[in-house]
């Protein structure tokens, strides 16, 4: 009998095992229900959000194409004398019909974000006869990054997913990147990514309506590169792109299958700064430019462009063209125009990048110049240098990966802080961040960042002037010399000395950057002790105090 029971017992433990990894179960995909209830119960809080604003959207257009027609049928009238005319101001005019515009473009883009929320992206990975098709593991990790890049960046687009999580499209880009440590390789094209670049277009298309809603301090780039490109696929970007207007397009590293020169590849580039009249800038990377003919081709569309301000050729000169001639051109075409302009790794000697000087020195609107990684040396240095004591407009100039000698550098630095006198000083560049090889920079400071690059400062060029002129100051302190330079000042602007002193003690103390040498923090009242003892000239001011009429 006990053998009975403990049989029954171990059978009922059993089917309590049983039944409590059931219940854990059914516990478990209850919490997964409600999960998706939550998540369902959003998505429709968010689609008639959107569909609220859509009709409210639908009703301002309604209200405001009244208004337009009302002013429209008004607009041939002329008031009688001593009452209101009601004939429409051009301003008035325009400013609806950009509202009117505004509002219609949002209401598309609503559209769209409403006919993909259930967008799933349709292309499966490629089956197993590509990857086996690749030469060799690095083809195979670079396969793989741009198909991630693609999905990614056309899921964004159809789905209206900001990049990073940010509110709005400050970047968009799909671009595929080798590794710098694995060398370059372009991915060769196979027609098992047709599929991935078909999608791909037909979101571009209809991201056109989301870069219009985006916010007008928000900057959207497209780049495409290191990719093989057959030219049907290029027609089929170039129409997708038609009106899909980016503030940016870059075009790296790539070969057309078709025509692989750089005519194909520029026509591409140029024909989209012509259909889009909002580009402000323009990339080519790694291109080989042969002959001077394409440069003025590009130099025509900076010319002849409404928005371009931005132009980069990173690695573009070939040996056959001439630097000289391409740089002139380009400073030319651009004097009114270029806030950024980029040569980086070109090749570019001193005799070259000779143009360069007169054109800074004429102080332009440009903003940011790099020409890291050329050729550039003492002479160089020097030139430039010259031409930054003038330039007040110029905020970041990239000199990393020259080799020119520590001469150049030191000269550099001179136009930058010259602490052979307060006059000197105060007439050194104060609003330019140069970068040195090594990537240090000097004592402009500053760090390159988005703020260089849309031409903001790095300080403000009046705290920099005065924390200079007071290290001068300070370092004469400690050879208590600063009273002998004053020997032909007029007594009367002794009160005006003492308070700039103390004034530029206020910049020199905010701030952690000391510039020019290892000069410790001498405070004012030093310097104003230091001249009052030693200056006889102060001794007059003393007597007039002390002896009033």
């Amino acid at each position: 009998m006990s053998g009975e029971r403990s049989a029954k017992r171990r059978k009922a433990d059993a089917a309590s095992d049983e039944g409590g990894s059931v219940v854990h179960e059914l516990r478990e995909m209850r919490a997964v229900m409600e999960t998706l209830v939550d998540h369902n119960s959003s998505l429709i809080a968010s689609l008639n959000g959107m569909q609220k604003e859509m009709t409210s959207m639908h009703h301002k257009v309604d209200a405001m194409a009244d208004k337009l027609n009302q002013l429209e049928a008004r607009g041939g009238t002329e008031a009688p004398p001593g009452e209101k005319s009601d004939k429409v101001e051009p301003k008035e005019d325009a400013s609806l019909a950009i509202s009117l515009q505004q509002i219609s473009d949002r209401q598309k883009y609503h559209e769209v974000l409403l006919r993909n929320q259930k967008w799933e992206y349709p292309v499966a990975r490629p089956p197993q006869d590509y990857w086996d098709s690749l030469e060799d593991q690095r083809h195979i990790d670079a396969a793989e990054r741009f198909i991630d890049q693609i999905e990614n960046e056309t899921r964004k687009m159809r789905l209206g997913i900001a990049q990073d999580g940010a509110d709005s499209y400050e970047l968009h880009q799909i671009h595929f990147h080798q590794p710098e440590h694995e060398g370059h390789i372009t991915l060769p094209y196979s027609d098992q990514l047709r599929p991935y670049w078909e999608e791909f277009a037909r979101a571009l298309e209809e991201f056109s309506h989301s870069l219009k809603c985006s916010p007008s301090g928000d900057w959207t780039s497209l780049g495409i590169g290191a990719v093989e490109l057959p030219d049907d696929i290029l027609k089929m970007l170039s129409k997708a792109l038609h009106s899909t207007h980016f503030d940016r397009f870059g075009f790296a590293n790539s070969a057309l299958l078709e025509d692989n020169s750089l005519d194909g590849k520029l026509k591409f580039a140029l024909d989209y700064a012509e259909s889009n009249p909002n580009l402000k800038g323009l990339a080519f990377l790694k291109h080989n430019i042969e002959c001077q003919r394409h440069i003025e081709q590009i130099c025509a569309m900076i010319k002849d462009h409404p928005s371009i301000e931005e132009i980069i050729l990173h690695g573009c000169k070939a040996d056959e063209l001439d630097g000289f001639e391409m740089i002139r051109s380009i400073v030319a075409s651009g004097r009114d125009k270029l806030k950024r302009i980029d040569l980086s790794d070109n090749g570019l000697d001193a005799e070259e990048a000779a143009p360069l000087g007169d054109y800074l020195a004429s102080n332009p609107i440009l903003k940011s110049l790099s020409l890291a990684d050329n050729s550039l040396d003492d002479s160089a240095a020097e030139s430039l240098a010259r031409a930054l004591k003038p330039n007040t407009n110029l905020r970041y100039l990239d000199m990393s990966g020259n080799p020119f000698s520590m001469y150049g550098g030191i000269t550099l630095k001179r136009a930058e802080f010259d602490d052979t006198s307060l006059n000197s000083a105060s007439d050194s560049n104060h609003s330019a961040l140069v970068i040195y090889p090594g990537g240090t920079s000097g004592p402009n400071f500053g760090s390159e960042d988005a703020r260089i690059l849309t031409g903001e400062p790095v300080a403000d060029p009046k705290t920099l002037r005065a924390s200079k002129v007071y290290a001068v100051l300070a370092s004469r302190n400690r050879e208590n010399s600063n009273v002998q330079h004053f020997a032909d000042t007029p007594v009367e602007v002794l009160p005006d000395m003492l308070q700039s002193i103390q004034s530029y003690s206020r910049y020199w103390s905010s701030d952690e950057w000391k510039p020019g040498k290892n000069v410790h923090h001498v405070e004012p009242l030093s310097l104003v002790c230091e001249i009052l003892r030693n200056w006889d000239k102060a001794l007059s001011v003393y007597e007039s105090l002390g002896n009033p009429k």
